[in-house]
């Protein structure tokens, strides 16, 4: 591949960041293209204006072929206005100005491209000296992605606005992808984002291990989450409807409704300050037996029902980590007792 073949590849690679950064204005007002969207003010308009100054930048000054047109954000001594003056659309720019700007400068970005060799080195005067030479082949690739990365960030403003999505012009999803669709397909998300699971493979009998977690008084052994001091012996579930009574190492007492039950296999429990309304999480174990005294053991904590937003918090903080950490220690536990008739053990 020669050097005029590399230089239309990335050139195809900056356009297309280019085409899907302004797409994302298309058919909005000025107030919708300049407004902002998230904490950090975030807008449509700011993100084109900061591109033109980048593109000006790295695929002009630094290569000494300057943009010949002062930038909006700089005042008539070539310094910024503010801080962040690239970044928003002032009441006096309008959206179709910063627009055929924005053209006008990749434009010039073109000609440095088209112009220079690719191995012509320039200077980045704000970073850091050692680093401060570029190629321009590194300078256009710094500049696609940039382009790129803020496409993104448009891509997610625009939905906010008026949840118009597609990631190019003239891309359609599937029709049956419609509103209910995506509703669900987000609920789906979120559900996923509220369950935490660990796995590991325990070398003892299914059985054992089942017993070490469907009697209450042996769970404060092995739990990661540091948050169980003690359960009175004589509970052991047997069936969904049963009830253990745990108490906490901070002092709380928690009874646990047994909602899903399968000897040996499957345990699931709601637990709620005793005499009051189930919060709505839930801690599952399963079980499935690889041989006779190898398990492959699942823990889950699902926090999809939970109302209560005061344990929110904590929900949380409950990892995959601390998960692993209860797996390990039962583990632990149940690897001691195993041998060959382990499961015949109580």
């Amino acid at each position: 591949m020669n050097e005029l073949d590399v230089k239309r590849g990335l050139k195809r690679y900056l356009q297309a960041g280019r085409d899907a950064l302004l797409w994302k204005l298309d058919g909005l007002t000025d107030y919708d293209m300049r407004r902002p969207l998230v904490p950090t003010g975030t807008n449509l308009l700011g993100l084109v204006k900061h591109m033109t100054g980048v593109e000006a930048g790295y695929l002009g000054s630094v290569f000494g072929h300057p943009f010949p047109e002062r930038l909006p954000f700089l005042d008539a001594d070539g310094e910024w206005t503010d801080p962040n003056a690239d970044m928003w659309a002032r009441s006096e720019e309008t959206g179709h100005d910063l627009v055929e700007l924005y053209r006008k400068v990749w434009q010039h970005s073109d000609a440095t491209i088209d112009e220079l060799p690719l191995d012509a080195v320039g200077s980045v005067p704000h970073w850091p000296e050692d680093r401060r030479d570029i190629s321009l082949q590194f300078a256009v690739i710094h500049v696609a992605i940039d382009t790129h990365r803020h496409a993104g960030h448009a891509d997610i403003v625009r939905e906010l606005i008026d949840g118009a999505v597609g990631y190019r012009r003239g891309t359609d999803f599937p029709q049956e992808w419609d509103t209910d669709w995506w509703a669900a397909h987000r609920a789906r998300i979120d559900r996923a984002a509220h369950i935490v699971m660990a796995s590991r493979e325990i070398a003892a009998a299914a059985e054992r291990i089942f017993e070490l977690i469907a009697d209450p008084a042996e769970q404060p052994r092995w739990d990661g989450n540091d948050n169980l001091r003690h359960a009175d012996p004589g509970q052991r579930v047997r069936a969904v409807g049963d009830v253990f009574t745990m108490r906490l190492l901070r002092g709380g007492v928690r009874d646990n409704e047994v909602v899903e039950f399968e000897e040996g296999r499957l345990i699931a429990w709601r637990p709620s300050p005793v005499g009051k309304k189930q919060p709505g999480h839930l801690w599952r174990w399963t079980l499935e037996p690889i041989d006779p005294n190898r398990t492959l053991v699942t823990h889950t904590y699902d926090w999809s029902a939970l109302t209560d937003r005061s344990r929110f918090p904590r929900a949380k903080a409950t990892t995959h980590e601390r998960l692993a950490a209860s797996l390990d220690r039962l583990a632990t536990v149940a690897e001691a007792i195993a041998g060959p008739d382990s499961h015949k053990r109580p």
